[in-house]
């Protein structure tokens, strides 16, 4: 079968593997749709997560049909189309006992320890295969992992009704965390720059600050801040930051009312981010790490089908798996502010 590999040294190939067989307690996917995460860039060049294992078939995000069942596999069917829940846990570590799945020490991902969804087929333990509602295409349900990974950010941020929420960026997950914050009755102000800001503007957010025209710190201390002589300037109830390049969260956080919070999203290693003491002490700031979308696959997909995230604004352009080299260089080079780029098997 034809299958995006990667052997973590700046490859990427569309290659042929053997299909996988299938085994107890698994099902064998015929792959939909796949769609390209930033993470898979850094996989590509050697500098995956701790748990990257190369040669490795991409792609974490993905949807299919199911194709085979294996013995023990009482409720799934040939035919049901679903997605994966990529985090694929020992269930007999100390921590899977106590239900804290995501915390497994033997963590593994489609796609980065084992092959993934860029592919024909694909092998899953049918405990991470989630249905799709039906009504909800194969495409637009492609990007259920990203919009878990954000609500699991919102919620574990306690992002609340009336807040005002500061969003830091203009990519694929700075869009879905607004849409996710939009829907929980937050006040949404997204700072960007470039095609990928313009993209922003039919999503219906409160303000956009574009950082190559204007200064930031200036706009929103004007219009939502208040200052307080004892606690300092106030402005924003939470930030988020999926930059990925920390520049703009030092400033950010000057901003956070007290009891505020400051969400970071998505990995990059090496990165030393510099917080404003006085105010995070003072304000009684919480800074809160968060990643992956596992346990939230059901509600991620209710939030697609109902709207609240509109995947047909995220997902700006679609190829085939036969053109997947080239949808990575699009994407690489954000050619015409792409956000999410699905991939489709054509073969």
């Amino acid at each position: 079968m034809k299958a995006l590999l990667t052997r973590g040294q700046g490859d990427l190939t569309l290659t042929d593997i053997e299909k996988p067989k299938i085994r107890p307690g698994h099902v064998v996917l015929k792959v939909a749709y796949a769609s390209i995460c930033g993470t898979d860039f850094s996989i590509i060049d050697g500098d995956g997560p701790p748990w990257t294992s190369c040669p490795v078939v991409l792609g974490h995000e993905f949807s299919g049909i199911v194709e085979e069942v294996g013995e023990d596999v009482p409720d799934l069917q040939i035919g049901d189309e679903v997605v994966v829940d990529n985090y694929l846990s020992c269930h007999s570590c100390s921590y899977c006992k106590k239900g804290a799945y995501f915390y497994c020490d033997h963590h593994r991902e489609p796609g980065i320890t084992v092959n993934g969804g860029f592919a024909e087929y694909c092998l899953i333990p049918s405990t991470n295969v989630v249905r799709i509602p039906k009504g909800l295409s194969l495409r637009q349900a492609v990007i259920a992992e990203p919009t878990g990974n954000c609500l699991r950010a919102c919620v574990t941020g306690h992002i609340r009704n009336g807040e005002t929420i500061l969003i830091l960026g203009c990519g694929p997950i700075s869009a879905l965390s607004a849409m996710i914050c939009k829907s929980m009755g937050a006040r949404v102000l997204v700072l960007g720059r470039g095609e990928r800001l313009k993209r922003f503007e039919s999503m219906g957010f409160e303000l956009l600050i574009d950082t190559s025209k204007e200064r930031w710190v200036d706009r929103i201390g004007k219009e939502y801040g208040k200052y307080h002589p004892q606690w300092g300037m106030e402005a924003v109830d939470a930030v988020i930051d999926a930059t990925q390049t920390g520049e703009m969260i030092t400033d950010s956080i000057k901003f956070l009312k007290r009891k505020g919070r400051a969400i970071l999203i998505g990995l990059k290693k090496g990165q030393v981010i510099h917080l404003p003491r006085n105010e995070v002490v003072l304000k009684d700031i919480h800074v809160l790490g968060s990643t992956s979308g596992m346990g939230y696959f059901h509600e991620s997909l209710d939030l697609i089908h109902k709207g609240d995230v509109d995947a047909e604004k995220i997902i700006t352009h679609t190829f085939k798996l036969s053109e997947a080299v080239s949808a990575y260089e699009f994407f690489k080079k954000r050619t015409e502010g792409s956000l999410k780029i699905a991939v489709r098997n054509d073969f």
